[in-house]
């Protein structure tokens, strides 16, 4: 089918057609004129009053101006609808002016050429196809606007509607052999990683078991960066690229967990990692490649430090999509993500490629391993492979309709299984954050900073025995519970009956969001909650100031004023401050 091009919404209307450029049969080169026009623009100039020098008056003249409609597009012109003299008054989005044959759409492109006519497409190109401003004139029956489709391989890149296709395809394939999609995320996930020399030095003393190593160049000068000048000066004469050993622990019932599920799920990796590392760790957790393959998204391709999202995998559907990460801010909650309890062996080093986000505060989370004896009592995947297999067979449960698997959504499967354990519980705890509240609102629960309705009181402490019944003076009571007990409600999907028996009857659980919107739910009922008092401590890790984050930069902020004298006092003395010779050594360094 030929493309259509249509009027643009910044034109200057109204404009008349003056003269056309091209022809039925002739072929039209992009950037080149379709048609001229003519419009009419009104000049203002400001002349002096001859009486009242003073004063000023406005002038205003129509003048009538000439531009050209320009091609977006190359081809052959099959259909003109516009003659010489048509008026345009205003914008139509639906206005026929001219019909191209593109030819060839250069719907696969590998480093630069098309695959299948070998034109030279140019970056600029291809930036402009994705672009909204050109679809907005251009109407083709497919969308050629271009995206990667090989994690590993970004020079190769095809049409988003052969992707679409392509993904729509895959995911029929894997509902016919009975499979859903796991993204799993590396660092305090499956594995802990370190790079502390002291690590080096312990496990060759205690040789304990499952703690791998690798070694990678890397390039150090984005790290250089940021460090202060008289750093930098160290490192001024050597070379921008160091060794590094990096010691990797698998956590506990890897093995076991891997095997369960190869044949159930596909596997996918998403990692804040290069992929450098992401590569050697896929080495260490799949040793044949069988199953992982080459379904790797590192840091490299997602062109984010902060953030992850489900489109950069499956961009149309993600309704077989699981994902299991210690992380839940980085997906913004999505209803796809089970949230992991963070996996930490090596003690202080938490997630080693988590450096431009905000450090977890994990301090009231039961750990996972004995400081002293280093003796692991994690049992994450062990459960999680349980709740997973559950999952699986309550999408693939055998009905008497093929249609009704058809139509069906993990995540609302994965809703169902873990609303019903919360709901009508209102939680109150005095340090609330953002994600303490969605991870909250996953199991059905609700928040408020009012602890007179509350139901539940969250305690700061990682004991699991903390869980308490306090009755209030007028004869109502709620339950006190730690913080860690409250985080291993989550990790197993699992509470004592007891701990839930004052839900409030009629509280509405917080409506599923994919994307900006609720999906499938009704009669939903925000409750109003005055945010300043909910998230006292910051609404999210992401907040500079939640959970102590910021405090060095506010007590700097308080001496500032004293180091101010001091420069004043060191200037009057002749002396050099330290800011002359930050700006030496920059000079120096330039």
């Amino acid at each position: 089918m030929p493309s259509i091009l249509r009027l643009k919404e910044d034109l200057p209307y109204p404009i008349e057609i003056v003269s056309i450029d091209c022809q039925e049969g002739s072929n039209v080169e992009k950037k080149k004129p379709i048609f001229t026009y003519k419009y009419s623009k009104v000049n203002e100039t400001l002349i002096r009053d001859e009486d009242d020098l003073s004063k000023t008056i406005v002038k205003k003249q129509k003048v009538e101006m000439i531009d050209t409609f320009d091609s977006p597009i190359s081809g052959k012109v099959v259909k003109l609808n516009i003659k010489k003299n048509d008026k345009f008054n205003s914008f139509d989005p639906y206005e026929n002016l001219i019909e191209v044959d593109e030819g060839c759409l250069h719907e696969i492109v590998y480093a630069g050429l098309c695959a299948v006519c070998g034109m030279t497409i140019d970056d600029e190109d291809d930036q402009n196809d994705n672009k909204k401003s050109k679809s907005d004139f251009v109407n083709r029956d497919k969308d050629t606007s271009k995206a990667t489709l090989s994690y590993s391989n970004q020079q190769i890149k095809v049409s988003r509607s052969e992707v679409n296709r392509i993904n729509r395809e895959h995911m029929a394939k894997l509902k016919k052999s009975e499979k859903l999609i796991l993204v799993v995320d590396l660092d305090q996930t499956v594995i802990h990683c370190g790079i502390d020399s002291s690590i080096s030095d312990w496990v060759k003393t205690e040789k304990p078991k499952d703690v791998h190593k690798f070694c990678l160049e890397e390039d150090i000068r984005p790290w250089l960066q940021k460090q202060s000048v008289f750093i930098r000066k160290q490192y001024m004469n050597m070379s921008p690229f160091t060794k590094n050993w990096y010691y990797v622990k698998t956590r506990p019932f890897l093995k076991e967990f891997f095997a369960a599920i190869k044949d159930k799920f596909e596997l996918h990796i998403y990692t804040m990692a290069t992929r450098a590392y992401a590569e050697e760790i896929a080495k260490i957790i799949d040793p044949d490649g069988s199953l992982f393959q080459n379904r790797i998204l590192s840091r490299d391709e997602n062109k984010s430090l902060t953030t992850k999202s489900l489109d950069k995998v499956f961009p149309v559907e993600q309704d077989l999509v699981l994902i299991i990460d210690d992380r839940g801010d980085v997906w913004d909650w999505s209803p796809n993500l089970i949230r992991v309890i963070p996996y930490n062996y090596f003690q202080g080093i938490g997630d080693i490629n988590s450096l431009n986000l905000p450090k977890q505060d994990l301090k009231d989370i039961p750990t996972n391993v004995d400081e002293k004896t280093h003796i692991e009592r994690d049992d994450q995947l062990k459960i999680l492979k349980t709740q997973l297999l559950d999952l699986h067979s309550s999408y693939y449960v055998k009905t008497g309709s093929s249609s009704e698997i058809k139509d069906r959504d993990i995540r609302k499967i994965l809703r169902s299984k873990r609303i019903e354990l919360l709901v009508g519980c209102k939680f109150v705890y005095e340090k609330m954050t953002r994600d303490i509240q969605r991870q909250i609102e996953q199991f059905g629960g609700r928040v408020t900073p009012n602890e007179t309705t509350a139901t539940h009181k969250i305690i700061d402490s990682a004991d699991l025995d903390l869980k308490r019944k306090i009755t209030r003076e007028d004869g109502s009571f709620f339950y006190e519970i730690s913080l860690g007990y409250l985080m291993r409600v989550c990790e197993k999907w699992e509470i004592e009956q007891d701990l839930v028996e004052n839900r409030i009857k009629g509280l509405t659980p917080a409506p599923m969001i994919v994307g900006q919107k609720s999906i499938n739910e009704e009669n939903v009922s925000e409750e109003n909650v005055n945010e300043d008092a909910l998230f006292k401590n910051g609404m999210s890790w992401l907040d500079e100031n939640a959970d102590g984050e910021g405090d060095e930069e506010f007590f700097s902020d308080m001496s500032s004023d004293s180091e101010d004298e001091k420069n004043d006092e060191s200037k009057e003395d002749g002396s050099d401050s330290d800011d002359d010779l930050e700006k030496e050594l920059e000079l120096e360094l330039s």
